[in-house]
C-alpha cells in the first residue's frame, strides 16, 4: 500500500509520488489529441478494466483493489480531467467525460469492463459512456434505492450542491495556499479525515496518498483539485439529472451493482435484491467492507468482477 511523498517539481515545488507503490503497480502518462491524462496501471492480462473514479476523486481511491482486480484481468485507474494528474485542459465541467473515449483508445483498450466509484458519471454523461465500447458496469455503491424526488433528495443530502461547504469542513475540499503550508495541511487533513467515520477501514498512508494526488502546483503555491467553480456545475447538472433505480433503468448494458452491507438498511438490501431478480443482465453482489472504495475487501470485490468478466465473455 503506499505511503506518502513527494517529488521535486518546477520552481523548488513537490508533487505527489507512487513511488512507494508496489514495483508492479505503474503510473502512466497518456498523451492524447485533447491533452496528457494521468493514470495508474496496475498490469494483469486477459480483459480490459478500466476504473473510473467519483467526482473530487482521483485514480489513488483504487489501489487497495488494483493488486488483486489485476489477477483477472489488465486493471488501469484513471485521473478524470480536473482530477489527480489530469489537468482539465479546456472548456467546463462537461470535458470530464467527453476525453474519455480518447483515453481508452491511448490505453489500446477493447471492451473494457467498466468500474464505476459510486454513480455519478452515469448521470453526468449516460451517452459518454455508452460510447466506450465496453462490456458492462460494474458499479461500486448507489447513493438511494429509491425512485423519482426520493432518490433524488437522498442523493443531495450526501453530495450534492449544498453539501460541499460540509465536505470542505470534514475533507479541505478547494484548498490553496503557498508551498510552505502545504505539508501543515497534508498533516492536518489526513488526521482529520482519519477519525471520520465515513473512512473507516481506509489506511491513514492510502488517504495521505489519495489527498496527494489531487494537489497541484500554481505559480505562487498549490491548490488541491478539482476547482470548485468546475464541480458545482457538474453536481448542479446531476442533480437534475435520474437517481436512484431510475438510473439503472436506463443503463442498456449488463449492470452488476456491488455494496457493503454496512451501507444498507435491511429494506434497502431487499429493494435492491429484488430489483436485480426482475431486470436481466443485472446482479447485486453484497461485500465485505466500510463506506468508500478503498475500504472493500479486495477479494470480494475481484471476485465478483472475474464473474462479470466470465459471464460477459464473448
Amino acid at each position: 500500500m503506499p505511503g506518502g511523498g513527494f517529488e521535486c517539481n518546477i520552481k523548488g515545488a513537490r508533487r505527489p509520488t507512487c513511488s512507494t507503490m508496489d514495483p508492479m503497480i505503474r503510473e502512466r502518462v497518456l498523451e492524447t489529441s485533447a491533452g496528457t491524462f494521468g493514470a495508474i496501471d496496475f498490469g494483469g492480462e486477459g480483459r480490459d478494466i478500466l476504473m473510473l473514479h467519483q467526482l473530487t476523486s482521483n485514480a489513488q481511491v483504487w489501489v487497495p483493489l488494483g493488486e488483486e482486480l489485476a489477477k483477472v484481468g489488465r486493471a488501469v485507474a484513471i485521473d478524470l480531467p480536473g482530477h489527480g494528474r489530469s489537468a482539465l485542459q479546456h472548456g467546463g465541467f462537461d470535458r470530464i467525460t467527453d476525453d474519455l473515449p480518447l483515453i481508452v483508445e491511448a490505453l489500446g483498450m477493447t471492451r473494457p469492463l467498466v468500474l464505476l466509484e459510486q454513480e455519478e458519471l452515469l448521470i453526468l454523461s449516460p451517452d459518454r459512456l455508452a460510447g466506450l465500447g465496453g462490456c458492462g458496469f460494474f458499479l461500486i455503491g448507489l447513493s438511494s434505492c429509491r425512485r423519482g424526488e426520493e432518490a433524488k433528495a437522498e442523493w443531495r443530502e450526501v453530495v450534492g450542491p449544498n453539501s460541499l461547504e460540509v465536505w470542505r469542513e470534514r475533507f479541505g475540499l478547494f484548498a490553496t495556499g503557498s508551498m510552505q503550508e502545504l505539508q501543515g495541511y497534508v498533516d492536518r487533513t489526513v488526521q482529520r479525515a482519519s477519525t471520520d467515520w465515513v473512512n473507516e477501514g481506509v489506511a491513514p498512508n492510502q488517504y495521505r496518498a489519495y489527498l496527494e494526488r489531487n494537489i497541484t502546483t500554481t505559480e505562487d503555491g498549490w491548490r488541491r483539485r478539482p476547482r470548485r467553480d468546475v464541480l458545482e456545475r457538474a453536481l448542479h447538472h446531476i442533480a437534475e439529472g435520474v437517481h436512484g433505480l431510475d438510473l439503472l433503468d436506463q443503463v442498456d448494458a449488463p449492470l452488476w451493482i456491488a455494496a457493503s452491507p454496512v451501507n444498507l438498511c435491511a429494506e434497502e438490501v431487499a429493494t435492491l435484491n429484488e430489483y436485480a431478480a426482475n431486470r436481466a443482465n443485472c446482479r447485486v453482489i453484497f461485500v465485505r467492507g466500510g463506506q468508500v472504495v478503498d475500504s472493500l475487501d479486495p477479494q470480494d470485490v475481484s471476485s465478483a468482477v472475474a464473474r462479470m468478466l466470465e459471464a460477459t465473455e464473448g
